[in-house]
């Protein structure tokens, strides 16, 4: 599935296509934005049929994704509609809709390719102007036959480029104009999309058209260039010999997305006045087919989506130690579940010599199905390091080393590693750009000590991983989590954060009850069980000895 890298550097803008005007600002790459009517929302739209916060963009793991919040109009993405609080990956091109605007997704640097236009000048003795309805509803038994012909070739297209190498085919038959182009208006380029003459030498980088003749269309109706008129569209018309032109819109949901474009030169035959109810037809066909087009491919995009999750949640279901239990003179609870569009957390605990007890949390930056790889290979070559060295920043290293020849240069792993040992009354551990951790001295309330630490796995091969130290007693517990629970977003757009997490935990009794209070306060936030990324948390205690 094409993705947009967006922890690369792309941001996101929408372009508006339809709806009143507006000049929206670019969404900075691994950025987020609320869509909605009130003044806080990052993507102000003022209407009436625009909720307070209708919806959300976020960039997760590399791609964008649109989210519906339970807006009272809906949210439609390529004409489909999306269910409230499901996420929904978009790409390039891609049409949302929200209130009267639809809006075209650009990621990164526009490659929209342009022709020439034509101007107004008051020299020659062409107009443009609405086609009247009577003609359009006339179309000559030949023609018929033909549009019938079309109509299956059109509705079998599999795929856009193929829509439109049939609709250029089928407009170029039965119009009798001589060339036509599939275009779109992006701003204020035009791109070509798709062009075709009957002559077959033509080619689409000479192709000229009325930038007005747009713009006529552009309000959904079929427009015509004729030479009878006192207004001049262009020396260049008459220079090229244009004696008719002709701009069907392609109304794609409740937006005109496309143009198809004909024109007639030189000595080339008188364009039939049916023509116009020809091409009106074949417009009409075309955005009924982009539709059910946008519509399936949207369907596999989700499917895809999916089917990554599933493999990297069964990788993390495998290797994930039971949900609670005890290892040593260590108790502990784990609550863990992959978000909406990534599976990459880890957890584990080892048994080592001398009563000492491993544990390790991480999270790994990088898109679902191959987080799910790297956090399955991670915590695998950890928990032998981890037996071999029996130090935290010697098996750190070790897996730093064998990650950095491994990953890819965008994805690296934060991890939080300590070794308990509760009769020296210590845990000795490095945070290598982890950092989301709490001690909980017994009878008193989580709090968060700051250590230097290091930087995340596999960025750099020799980094000089080194311990830090802490003192703890029997009773004192440790609470180690990810980002997906610290980070998780509220419907309003505010984060959960670090000082919500210390007061659900401040009168927890048990570590049991410390993960399950913690999913439930951040679920109830977020308005949802389906969080927007991996979430894991762990409660560990020290037990007393025997």
């Amino acid at each position: 599935m094409p993705t947009s890298s967006a922890e690369s550097g792309d941001s996101l803008r929408l372009e508006p296509v339809s709806g009143p005007d507006i000049h929206l600002a670019p969404i900075g790459a691994g950025g987020f934005a609320t869509l909605g009517r009130a003044a806080e929302c990052e993507v102000c739209l003022l209407h009436e049929t625009v909720s307070r916060r209708h919806a959300t963009l976020a960039a997760r793991s590399g791609r964008w994704f649109v989210t519906d919040l339970g807006s009272r109009h809906g949210t439609f993405l390529n004409g489909v509609r999306l269910e409230a609080n499901a996420p929904a990956a978009v790409l390039p091109e891609d049409l949302l809709r929200v209130g009267p605007w639809t809006l075209r997704v650009q990621i990164g640097e526009s490659r929209a390719r342009s022709s020439a236009t034509l101007h107004p000048s008051p020299q020659t003795t062409q107009r443009v102007e609405r086609v009247p309805e009577r003609e359009l509803a006339f179309i000559a038994q030949h023609r018929l036959n033909l549009l019938v012909e079309c109509s299956a070739a059109i509705n079998a297209a599999g795929s856009e480029q193929s829509l439109i190498g049939a609709a250029l085919d089928a407009a170029l038959a039965g119009s009798g104009y001589k060339r036509v182009a599939w275009l779109r208006q992006s701003g204020d380029s035009v791109e070509i999309l798709g062009f075709k003459s009957a002559s077959n030498r033509e080619r689409a980088e000479g192709f000229t058209f009325s930038q007005s003749l747009i713009r006529e269309a552009a309000s959904g109706q079929i427009a015509r260039l004729t030479e009878d008129g006192p207004i001049n569209y262009g020396q260049s018309i008459a220079t090229l010999g244009i004696h008719s032109a002709l701009c069907a819109p392609i109304v794609f949901g409740a937006a005109v997305a496309g143009f198809l474009y004909f024109d007639a030169r030189g000595q080339e035959s008188p364009v039939h006045p049916e023509a116009a109810g020809f091409c009106q037809a074949i417009s009409r066909m075309c955005g009924l087919a982009m539709s059910n087009l946008k519509r399936v491919e949207l369907e596999q995009r989700q499917r895809r989506l999916d089917a990554d999750l599933t493999a990297a949640r069964e990788a993390q279901q495998l290797i994930m130690p039971p949900n609670s239990g005890h290892v040593g003179r260590v108790r502990y609870a784990l609550r863990s579940r992959p978000g909406r569009t990534v599976a990459g957390d880890l957890f584990d605990l080892v048994e080592l010599e001398d009563g000492r007890v491993a544990l390790c949390i991480g999270d790994v930056v990088g898109e679902s199905i191959s987080a799910g790889i790297i956090m399955a290979s991670t915590q695998a070559y950890l928990h032998a390091a981890l037996q071999r060295h029996q130090d935290a920043a010697q098996a750190l290293a070790a897996v730093n080393r064998y990650l950095t020849l491994r990953c890819a240069l965008n994805m690296y792993v934060t991890m939080w590693v300590g070794i308990i040992d509760p009769a020296a009354g210590i845990v000795r551990f490095v945070d290598a750009g982890h950092g989301h951790w709490l001690i909980r001295r017994a009878g008193r309330e989580p709090e968060h000590l700051p250590f230097p630490g290091g930087i995340p796995v596999a960025i750099e091969p020799t980094y000089p991983y080194a311990c830090d130290e802490l003192a703890i007693s029997p009773g004192d517990r440790l609470i180690l989590y990810s980002d997906g629970l610290l980070e998780q977003r509220s419907p309003a757009g505010e984060e959960f954060g670090r000082p919500r997490i210390i007061a659900t935990l401040a009168q927890s009794p048990t570590v049991e009850k410390d993960t399950d209070e913690l999913f439930a306060a951040v679920q109830r936030f977020a308005c949802t069980d389906m969080l927007d990324d991996d979430a894991t948390a762990a409660s560990i205690e020290i037990l007393p000895g025997s």
